[in-house]
């Protein structure tokens, strides 16, 4: 599952301290030039339920690095980056239970560039839905994934008014929705979303 992909509008979603090469933000990534910590958010990014790794994906050899991650009782721990087996990403095993991420670390060889192109999670043994939203000029890009095993009937809302989207969704199936922000909140900053199924709820941040 894509969490985020490090095109240009992904340099308001992360807070940049080090080496980020100048003017090379582009839709196939950010360059890197030397050590890097990407904080995501305010608000931090929401972990899809049953996440068992998350995996950076990125063009250059000998990287390393490493993921902050924070746990519902607001415990941090450092993951180190260790080298996918499937070539091109770094990978680091989550620890169970719910969790967001604050931050990616990232360290190209000596002289070398690194080109940070994608964020992924590896999901398993969960169900109902999740989602990722994010502001793209006056809309909000929504992306909403179906974990479980069985069709789920997604509702979309915001405070005690009508719901904003309805839609069935099927096992595995991923939903591309977007809103125009004034619908949801101030354009600047708006309010989380309430996603709805008949198994559960949970909230959706626009970062």
């Amino acid at each position: 599952m894509e969490l985020e992909r490090f095109d240009p509008s992904s340099a308001a979603r992360w807070q940049a301290d080090g080496d980020l090469s100048p003017g090379t933000s582009t839709d196939e990534g950010r360059w890197i030039s030397g050590r890097v910590i990407l904080r995501a958010g305010p608000p931090a990014l929401d972990l899809p339920s049953g996440t068992r790794r998350l995996l950076v994906r990125l063009d250059g050899a000998g990287a390393s690095g490493a993921l902050v991650v924070r746990d519902t009782g607001g415990a941090e721990q450092r993951l180190p980056l260790t080298p996918d087996r499937s070539g091109g990403q770094l990978g680091a095993t989550v620890p169970a239970g719910a969790s967001t991420l604050v931050a990616v670390t990232l360290e190209p060889q000596a002289g070398e560039r690194l080109r940070l192109r994608a964020l992924l999670a590896e999901v398993a043994g969960s169900h109902g839905l999740f989602g990722l939203a994010h502001r793209h000029g006056e809309e909000a890009h929504l992306r909403v994934y179906n974990l479980g095993a069985e069709t789920e009937r997604g509702i979309l809302e915001i405070g005690a008014g009508p719901a904003l989207a309805e839609f069935d969704l099927g096992a595995g199936g991923v939903a591309r929705l977007r809103l125009p922000l004034a619908a949801i909140g101030d354009a600047t900053a708006p309010s989380s979303l309430r996603l709805r199924w008949g198994g559960g709820m949970a909230l959706v941040s626009v970062r």
